[in-house]
């Protein structure tokens, strides 16, 4: 990362934090534009998995950074987004990952599915 990417980003990131603090409904608006473009950089480095092995590391950095920035912000704030975000990201990040390397990992780990496949009266 260049100089002015890092400036780039702190200066995002001491904004998101300011604006948890002074005006949480401008901050909740831009951390979805925010968690919607990491998700699309989630996908798009899932893309390159299969090429290179190194890239699963970097996706879920993604994760990482957005978990550390939403601690730095307004506790109150942080909670109502935070499990939202984690979700996303994380499901995200798993499913790429299983995508690589084999799609059933992903469908046997989905509680989610599980759940609603025995909602639905399969029985096993």
């Amino acid at each position: 990362m260049g100089k002015s990417a890092r400036r780039r980003n702190q200066y995002q990131r001491n904004r998101l934090v300011a604006l948890s603090y002074d005006d949480p409904q401008i901050f909740i608006e831009q951390w979805d534009m925010r968690l919607e473009s990491w998700l699309i950089e989630v996908r798009k480095l899932a893309a390159q998995w299969r090429d290179d092995k190194a890239t699963n590391k970097r996706a879920f950095e993604i994760l990482e950074n957005a978990l550390n920035l939403l601690g730095c912000c307004n506790p109150k704030i942080a909670v109502s987004v935070g499990k939202n975000t984690y979700d996303e990201l994380s499901n995200a990040c798993s499913a790429a990952v299983a995508g690589s390397i084999d799609p059933r990992l992903f469908k046997l780990s989905n509680f989610n599915t599980l759940k609603y496949k025995s909602m639905k009266g399969s029985c096993i």
